[in-house]
């Protein structure tokens, strides 16, 4: 039988391979979350859309994210989160194909849906990435994972890029191969007995309302909801809002973008770090407490 000291090491080893893979997975999955943020002004002024066809571009890929997140969960639970992180990489690769061969608004709209699967990824790579996790160092490898956000600013950058180039359409073919890349390494360097499984694991709707109706679930949901809400919201309209408001070029626009997207992403990591040390109750609180204070700095300046 393997010694306590194995079986930790063991465990690291495989954090080392695991951790890695996860967070550039996430890394691409947010960059296609957030691909319309930017190539969603190209395919306004290409289709002359309106202001709530230009809206429900933007919303659907987070829609169809916070639909897929309790059922992925709940899936990666039942078999494996490497099963469906796999599942989700390969239905972002054919959202790709998608917007590479489609020449009208409702296919890019389908795909929009489809780049929901990002969410998904998230949801099956925490369950991926914990389970070879110590309890005391959680929130610092859940903070690298949830820093693959960064992905969205790479976005920012790509579109403008390809833009200026060739044309926007080239990044999905980029996010493709590139999704297909990680897709193989997931497969070839991780073990398929995932150890998260749990064939005879049943939920029930029952369970789900009995664990919703603890009073720390609806909290944690509740800050999650309007801390994340607010990032990503934020994340998707600020290109187009910079553009127009200081009349800047698109590429300018997403750009300047990034500048609040990869810090937020980044600050996972120190919050985590913080989280395993002190509390997540009192970074949480702290953390909200600052953003308030900034927030009611915007609104009183001159």
């Amino acid at each position: 039988m393997k010694s306590e000291a194995d079986q930790e090491d063991e465990r690291r080893a495989s954090l080392a391979v695991i951790l890695p893979l996860a967070v550039t997975g996430f890394v691409i999955a947010a960059g296609c979350w957030t691909l319309f943020a930017v190539a969603g002004i190209h395919l306004r002024a290409e289709f002359g859309l309106s202001n709530l066809q230009f809206g429900l571009l933007l919303a659907m890929p987070m829609a169809v994210s916070a639909l897929l997140a309790v059922p992925a969960g709940l899936a990666a639970r039942k078999f494996g989160a490497r099963r469906i992180m796999l599942i989700c990489l390969a239905g972002l690769a054919a959202c790709m194909v998608v917007l590479l061969t489609t020449d009208t608004f409702a296919g890019y709209l389908v795909a929009a849906g489809g780049l929901g699967l990002a969410g998904g990824f998230y949801s099956a790579g925490m369950q991926f990435v914990t389970s070879n996790c110590q309890p005391h160092r959680l929130g610092l490898v859940l903070g690298v994972f949830g820093a693959g956000v960064t992905g969205a600013g790479f976005t920012y950058y790509l579109v403008p890029l390809f833009h200026e180039a060739f044309s926007w359409h080239g990044v999905p073919l980029a996010y493709l191969i590139v999704l297909l890349l990680v897709l193989a390494l997931l497969l070839l360097l991780t073990d398929p007995e995932d150890a998260v499984a749990d064939p005879q694991y049943e939920p029930s709707i029952n369970l789900l309302f009995e664990r919703f109706k603890q009073q720390g679930i609806w909290q944690l949901g509740a800050y999650f909801g309007v801390v994340a809400g607010s990032f990503f919201a934020l994340a998707l309209w600020l290109p187009g809002y910079l553009s127009s408001q200081f009349e800047l070029q698109v590429e300018s626009g997403a750009r300047l973008a990034q500048w609040f997207v990869i810090p937020g992403a980044l600050a996972q990591i120190l919050g985590g770090g913080l989280a395993d040390r002190f509390g997540s109750p009192r970074v949480i609180s702290r953390s909200l407490f600052i953003g308030l204070v900034a927030w009611w700095c915007c609104l009183t300046r001159p």
